[in-house]
């Protein structure tokens, strides 16, 4: 959901799991809380300050397309699988028979 929501350009307020904490460090897209009045007051502030509003939106979607987009989880996937298929190694002719 934080994925989606950076995506398309929506500030995050999350708790402070570990997992959260680490993409919105690394993102620098919202905010995490410890509290529930933390949670309202980060909610306030993105809500009532533009200047906030707009780097979080902006530094989540520069996070998503640089690094966790699809074609970048898809190239990363294929990396992954190509360690583990073996090529065949054989030295092959090309034979041309005319008629």
């Amino acid at each position: 959901m934080m994925a989606h929501a950076m995506t398309f350009g929506k500030p995050v307020v999350s708790s402070d799991l570990p997992a959260f904490v680490d993409i919105l460090e690394k993102s620098e897209a919202g905010f995490y809380a410890k509290t529930d009045d933390e949670f309202v007051d980060k909610i306030v502030s993105i809500l009532t300050d533009q200047k906030i509003f707009r780097r979080l939106s902006e530094n989540g979607q520069r996070y998503v397309t640089e690094k966790i987009s699809w074609d970048i989880a898809a190239d990363k996937t294929i990396k992954v699988y190509e360690k583990f298929v073996l090529k065949p190694e054989f030295n092959a002719r090309y034979v041309f028979a005319g008629e």
